[in-house]
């Protein structure tokens, strides 16, 4: 748990991006870092969490370039994230 971003998880894409889903209400994905995550499961619950005022599913894609954060537009990757809603 995060002060910030309340329960999260990042997945590492293998290919120098990462994805992070955050304000999580429950963490449905509990695996060991390093495992490989199948998109067919749900990694969490929608909620609100951390610095949060509504329930909602806060979602970054970035890379690490020379040791710092480089957002990316999660647009560009949608057809990629599974996001679709899990009660």
């Amino acid at each position: 748990i995060c002060p910030v971003y309340g329960k999260y998880v990042i997945v590492d894409h293998q290919n120098g991006l990462f994805s992070l889903y955050a304000h999580g209400q429950k963490i449905y994905y509990s695996g060991t870092p390093g495992r490989i995550v199948d998109n067919t499961v749900p990694l969490m619950k929608m909620g609100s969490t951390g610095y949060s005022d509504a329930p909602h599913l806060h979602i970054e894609v970035f890379r690490i370039v020379d040791g710092k954060k480089v957002h990316e537009d999660p647009e560009k990757y949608s057809n990629r994230l599974n996001t679709k809603y899990h009660d």
